[in-house]
């Protein structure tokens, strides 16, 4: 049985990565693990559609960056980008990789889209190496939210490939403790923030999926582009971003 809404892995063509780390991460969250990043090391993305994150270990820090993403289109995209080889269309639970074979493994906005989170995060915490970072991040839906998304229960919801929004972050907290009871992940930072998006971006994906040409995919990425999509940014009321960076300890 699969371990996410299988319908939701998207198979067209993507459009190109953008190298702003900003629309993948939070800037104080990425500037918070650089310390673990100019170290170097091996770097798993989880997730890492296009290649935006891994892109930016590969080139501005010295870590060697891997990649996983369930959508062959944007592992295809996501390989052009880095040009190693070291992407793979595979989730977390089936990794190619061994365990603790990473100093870092990044993954975000992806446990929302997973049946058993509980095992995903075990399987994440088996691949870290002792001493290794787990930077990870969720939804986090309010009391009093709006979205013009629902699910097939008629609930509101960010995306309807969620399997479950989180109501708080100590919720979230927790699961990532639960990872492994007997030397558990510990938290060293944690915190959230309003979910902002484009309004930018739906056109440009939409003007993409229909015209497929160069440019359509190019232009999100570009100067203009970058530049026009963060001031279309808007907030999405009663909906936040939870940050959460934990370390397994040394045994």
């Amino acid at each position: 049985m699969a371990n996410y809404r299988a319908d939701t892995i998207p198979n067209e063509d993507e459009i190109e990565a953008t190298k702003d780390i900003s629309f993948v991460i939070h800037p104080s969250t990425w500037e918070f693990i650089r310390d673990r990043l100019d170290r170097g090391g091996r770097v798993l993305d989880v997730g890492c559609g296009n290649g935006t994150l891994l892109w930016n270990v590969e080139y501005r820090t010295p870590s060697s960056g891997y990649g996983l993403d369930l959508s062959d289109t944007r592992t295809r995209v996501a390989a052009k980008t880095i040009c190693n080889g070291r992407i793979a269309t595979a989730d977390g639970a089936r990794s190619p990789f061994p365990s603790e074979s990473f100093d870092v493994i990044v993954c975000l906005q992806i446990i929302e889209h997973i049946v058993d989170r509980q095992g995903f995060i075990a399987g994440l915490y088996e691949m870290l190496k002792p001493g290794g970072i787990l930077v990870i991040s969720s939804i986090r839906r309010g009391k009093y939210r709006w979205y013009y998304l629902r699910d097939e229960h008629g609930e509101i919801v960010l995306d309807k490939g969620h399997v479950y929004e989180f109501s708080s972050l100590d919720e979230f907290n927790r699961l990532i403790l639960s990872a492994n009871t007997i030397h558990p992940f510990v938290i060293i930072r944690s915190f959230e923030y309003q979910v902002r998006f484009s309004a930018l971006d739906f056109i440009f994906k939409r003007l993409h999926r229909l015209f497929r040409t160069s440019f359509t995919r190019s232009m999100p990425a570009s100067r203009i582009g970058i530049a026009s999509r963060k001031v279309s940014m808007v907030p999405i009321p009663g909906y936040f971003c939870t940050d959460v960076v934990a370390e397994r300890r040394e045994l």
